[in-house]
């Protein structure tokens, strides 16, 4: 009798979800759950600029007559052109992987998710923030993603240079100077 009334304990423990099956994947779908995106994105922008202009004037002139027959026929042309151009090219490769929980379910079934990952290396904490939606059957076995599936992504990097220590005014304002060219260029 014990035995029967487990095994009808763990049935309706099943039957009502209370728990997971050992045979089912282990991929996000509710809230709270978590997933890792892997990021590979790849942008390049390339832009050509011309320009140009041309310019000529034509002056045609007969012989004189009269008290100017010493002016003989004469024919001046003037010109000028100018070209010029501007090719700008611009490209950023950004990859890595970062571990995002799952923010909300959406009713049409997106998973709303949000994560970031700090890494300190020399004194210099890199941050990486991404956000967006997920589709659930672009979520790869491993409970992965990789960035292009993401709708509406938005990843973010940010790295902060290390403060001086002990330095004097000189030091700090060199040090604010090099971290505004930083930003500029």
């Amino acid at each position: 009798m014990k035995g029967k009334i487990i095994l009808l304990i763990i049935i309706l423990t099943f039957n009502l979800g209370l728990t997971k099956s050992l045979y089912t994947d282990h991929r996000a779908f509710d809230k709270g759950d978590t997933l890792t995106v892997i990021i590979t994105e790849y942008t390049q922008a390339d832009q050509q600029m011309g320009s140009g202009t041309n310019k000529s004037v034509n002056l045609k002139g007969g012989p004189g007559v009269g008290f100017l027959d010493f002016v003989s026929a004469f024919f001046v042309e003037l010109s000028s052109a100018f070209s010029g151009g501007r090719n700008t090219s611009q490209a950023a490769r950004f990859s890595g992987n970062v571990g995002v929980v799952v923010n909300d379910v959406l009713s049409n079934g997106l998973l709303r998710i949000e994560g970031s990952k700090v890494v300190t290396v020399n004194n210099e904490e890199q941050v990486v923030y991404v956000k967006g939606l997920v589709r659930p059957e672009d979520i790869d076995k491993d409970n992965t993603v990789i960035s292009s599936k993401v709708v509406d992504l938005d990843v973010k990097y940010q790295s902060s240079a290390p403060k001086p220590e002990g330095g004097g005014i000189l030091s700090t304002i060199l040090y604010w100077l090099q971290e505004l060219l930083r930003i500029l260029f």
